[in-house]
């Protein structure tokens, strides 16, 4: 509620309305296009598409009517931030972890543990061999043992041998037989980092460190916090996550440890405020604000009805941009985050084929883009492959001893191989041959060579007298 709060209060400095609507008291009607929302507190008033930003937090998912609401409005064109899906991938941790692991994204190793059974007398059965699902995160003693739902370090809990495991483990399933548990290895970290990405910038980042001896650091737990300054690759690193979960303002948290390592251990959709501007002193709202306010970064897909024009992918982009300028969606948020994501080539195109799908026109230029350079290479690859053949066939040396004594100089020589080389030519030349002599034979054109601005033998030249 504090952030909702300090939202509402920055809209109002910059004379933008904002209203406040609470999942469970919602009010929501689709009027053959017309949409009107509101709630028991709020008397319902319209929106459109090219008028209203959803800011969604995580608390939406705690009613099916809400998240039903959002669903709609992502599928009318209204930019919502996050979207339906990054909360529902971020609310659920096991997801989250298996969305960053299969975007190449550096994750402590994660397992979640059995559903429960009851036994007869109430009491929940003990997991068979639970050695085994210790033996997937590692083995190594403490471990963390977590909820699979829930934020601000609530539900998670260190647990430092396999009796304590399973104690801890059949008294919360006793509690709650539906409970979802995970097992995660613990990262002797040296720093906890939670940095805030908005679009596909990093905008803040702070360190916590935990209070009496409790291994969680949150701030909600009263942890300590500072700014932290961090490195791209750190950036980079928070980005990534992000673009794993589709997320546009997220928190990242990531530990790294003393021999320089990074792990992101969740992405949080649905971050808080008060800690990181505490930290930082930096007004964190008000640049979200000045963001979903820009229509440029929205990224709802309403009016994409443009066609590609243009003879070279370099003018159908152009166009594109000329096309779309105004219009109420993000160009390339997302598909700049696919293209520069760690995952493989074959699942960047996947990805680009389901965006272009779905209407996505940039998606569309960047595959073209990606079938032209791919059949560049393909024809490259063949006339390779029949010029190496041709010189099999023929009893040709694909490198020449000229290029071998290239090859020698660059060693040698570096970056300045080329006038020590032409240098010692034009020597060689000019012992071997007076100047009354070099017409019509090889060396003249060594000559030429060496009096035509921009050869390498002229630059030599006038190199070597600089030193007379």
């Amino acid at each position: 509620m504090r952030t909702a709060s300090r939202i509402l209060e920055e809209c109002e400095k910059s004379g933008i309305d904002c209203e406040i609507l609470f999942p469970k008291t919602l009010r929501y009607e689709n009027r053959d296009g017309r949409y009107l929302i509101g709630s028991e507190d709020v008397e319902p008033f319209e929106v459109t598409p090219d008028d209203t930003v959803f800011v969604c937090r995580s608390s939406i998912l705690d009613s099916t009517k809400a998240s039903s609401v959002v669903s709609d409005l992502e599928r009318a064109g209204f930019f919502c931030v996050n979207s339906l899906s990054c909360l529902e991938v971020c609310d659920q941790k096991y997801r989250c972890y298996l969305r960053l692991k299969e975007q190449g994204i550096p994750t402590p190793k994660t397992v979640s543990l059995p559903s429960v059974e009851i036994q007869d007398d109430g009491t929940p059965k003990k997991i068979k061999n639970i050695q085994q699902y210790v033996n997937m995160v590692g083995s190594q003693f403490p471990l963390v043992l977590k909820t699979d739902q829930g934020a601000g370090g609530a539900g998670v809990m260190l647990v430092d041998s396999p009796n304590s495991l399973v104690s801890v483990v059949q008294t919360l399933q006793k509690v709650d037989p539906k409970i979802d548990l995970l097992l995660q290895e613990k990262i002797p970290y040296e720093k906890d980092l939670r940095v805030i990405v908005l679009g596909d910038e990093v905008i803040a980042a702070m360190r916590r460190q935990s209070k009496d001896g409790d291994f969680r650091s949150n701030f909600s737990l009263n942890g300590d916090v500072t700014p932290e300054n961090i490195d791209d690759q750190t950036k980079q690193l928070a980005i990534d996550s992000a673009s794993a979960t589709d997320g546009i303002f997220v928190g990242v948290d990531i530990l790294q440890t003393s021999d320089g390592e990074e792990y992101t251990l969740e992405v949080n959709a649905s971050p808080g405020t008060e800690g990181i501007e505490k930290a930082t002193g930096n007004n964190i709202v008000s640049q979200f604000i000045d963001y979903i306010t820009d229509k440029s970064n929205w990224t709802n897909l309403r009016e994409q009805q443009f066609k590609l024009t243009g003879e070279s992918f370099d003018d159908k982009f152009e166009n594109y941009l000329e096309e779309t300028v105004g219009k109420h969606f993000n160009k390339s948020l997302m598909v700049r985050r696919i293209e520069n994501s760690r995952i493989d080539e074959s699942t960047k195109m996947k990805k680009l084929m389901k965006m272009r799908d779905n209407g996505d026109i940039f998606a569309s230029l960047c595959l073209e883009q990606a079938k032209s350079k791919k059949l560049i290479n393909h024809v490259s690859d063949w006339k390779n492959k029949m010029f190496e053949n041709f010189c099999e066939q023929n009893n040709v040396s694909l490198k020449s001893a000229l290029e071998e004594k290239r090859d020698k100089y660059k060693r040698a020589f570096g970056e300045n191989w080329k006038n020590v080389y032409y240098e010692e030519k034009w020597k060689k030349y000019n012992e071997e041959y007076g100047y009354d002599d070099l017409e019509g034979t090889t060396a003249s054109a060594v000559k030429r060579m060496s009096q035509t601005p921009g050869e390498p033998m002229y630059d030599a030249r006038l190199e070597k007298e600089k030193y007379k």
